[in-house]
């Protein structure tokens, strides 16, 4: 009896993936790239790299003569100017997994596709309020933002980065503060925080007002008063009622 044979199972080809890799951008400090926990080496233009931080810090389609307005103001060719950079960011924004920038025709746009940015990190742990979430927060501020490219000769680009800065000042001391009121019941830890608030921008009074206070609820007078001192000298004039009011307080507490 002729058994017929049983056909062979055909075999199974197995198509290599690959990972995704993890892109970090960094805007709070010097602008920095790290894939999978390595720094990626930046183009060594300014422009360039100015251009990197304007397309991720907005997140949104920009027309490239905006762009070339922006930051290349020559009778040259700024168009060819953009295109170059535009090549060189290629090479540190896109990789096999993902295509982060879009430049199609007149326009230009960065996708964050699995990216993650410090400034959006921070934002989203003050809207949150999670403890743990804001703690991170306040170490992603190694600096002022996008330092090393604040003084481009561009006018346009040195309008928008004045008043991206004072928008991560204010979000770096909104985070601070909302971590010295968790820490009302550790003043110590209130105080490391508070202290990090005036470093970060010496001539914030109200950083000051709580290094103040906090040294007097913890019965250190002497320094309390230290710091109402270097806060008057560095604001050059008279401190407002609050700061007065807390000295007031701090030398009524040492007298009784």
């Amino acid at each position: 009896m002729m058994h017929l044979s049983q056909p062979r199972p055909r075999p199974r080809h197995h198509r290599a993936t690959r990972a995704a890799s993890t892109l970090e951008i960094r805007l709070l400090g010097e602008l920095q790239v790290v894939r999978d926990g390595v720094p990626v080496a930046l183009p060594t233009s300014r422009n360039t790299r100015a251009l990197l931080a304007y397309l991720v810090a907005t997140c949104r389609d920009h027309h490239r003569d905006r762009l070339c307005d922006l930051l290349w103001e020559s009778p040259h060719d700024p168009r060819a100017s953009l295109r170059w950079s535009l090549a060189m960011l290629r090479r540190v924004l896109d990789d096999p997994s993902a295509t982060r920038l879009h430049a199609a025709h007149e326009r230009v746009r960065f996708d964050a596709a699995g990216a993650t940015i410090d400034l959006e990190l921070a934002r989203a742990a003050l809207a949150t309020q999670d403890p743990a979430d804001l703690e991170r927060a306040a170490t992603l501020f190694r600096g002022e933002l996008l330092e090393g490219l604040e003084d481009l000769d561009c006018p346009r680009y040195h309008g928008w980065y004045l008043g991206e800065r004072d928008a991560a000042r204010a979000l770096h001391a909104r985070v601070l503060a909302a971590l010295i009121e968790r820490h009302a019941g550790a003043p110590e830890e209130a105080l490391r925080r508070a202290r990090e608030w005036v470093a970060a921008d010496p001539l914030d009074e109200t950083a000051h007002l709580h290094v103040v206070r906090l040294l007097g609820a913890l019965r250190r007078t002497r320094e309390a008063l230290h710091q109402y001192e270097t806060c008057a000298r560095q604001l050059g004039g008279r401190p407002s009622f609050a700061l007065e009011a807390a000295r007031h307080a701090l030398i009524a507490a040492a007298a009784s």
